[in-house]
Formats: C-alpha cells, sequence, structure tokens
C-alpha cells in the first residue's frame, strides 16, 4: 500500500459490491433427489455445472448453487448475484419453486 501510495479505503472502492445469501430449506430426506432433478429439468437451457451440487447460472455474474445436507433434512441454497434486487429476485423465485416441488 505504502509503495503505490494508495489506501485500503481506496482499494475497497475499487471492489464491485454484490449480492451473496445463503439460507436452508427443509427438504424431507427422500424429496431431495426430486428437488434436485427438477432444479435441471427447470433450468435446462441455462449453463449448469453439477461439481459440488446444482450450480445454474442466470447470466456471467449471476448464479445459485444447490446442495443437499448429508445429516439433516435441508437443502443449501447459496445465491450471488451482481446486486441486492436481482439477488433477492432468484432467491425469492428458487425459494417458491422449491415450495411447490415439495409439495
Amino acid at each position: 500500500l505504502y509503495k503505490h501510495n494508495v489506501t485500503l479505503k481506496q482499494i475497497r472502492q475499487e471492489i464491485p459490491e454484490f449480492f451473496y445469501r445463503h439460507m436452508k430449506i427443509d427438504v424431507k430426506t427422500d424429496k431431495k433427489g426430486t428437488i434436485m432433478r427438477m432444479l435441471l429439468e427447470d433450468s435446462k437451457d441455462k449453463k449448469s455445472n453439477h461439481d459440488d451440487g446444482i450450480k445454474i447460472y442466470e447470466n456471467e455474474t449471476d448464479w445459485l448453487l444447490m446442495i443437499p445436507d448429508d445429516y439433516e433434512e435441508v437443502v443449501h441454497l447459496y445465491i450471488q448475484a451482481s446486486d441486492k434486487k436481482s439477488g433477492e429476485k432468484m432467491l425469492q423465485s428458487f425459494r417458491s419453486k422449491i415450495k411447490k416441488w415439495i409439495s
């Protein structure tokens, strides 16, 4: 910092803000596979990754990751978006879909 004559505040201001949220959604163990399959079917036209669960890319910066919990009757839902508005919209959309799929 000293060598380049910059402050932490200046560096912090250059880092773009983003929205990140984690939530647990109650899902019975026997429904976890169904939920994962439904997510894949619902997002079949989108870029996805299956390394750590199911990661669906909405665009270059916004994504959702769903991971079934091995020990609890929940799935973990992680959302990252470029801003709070789009992140909250994604969160509500996928939470509603999951609630519909488990009923």
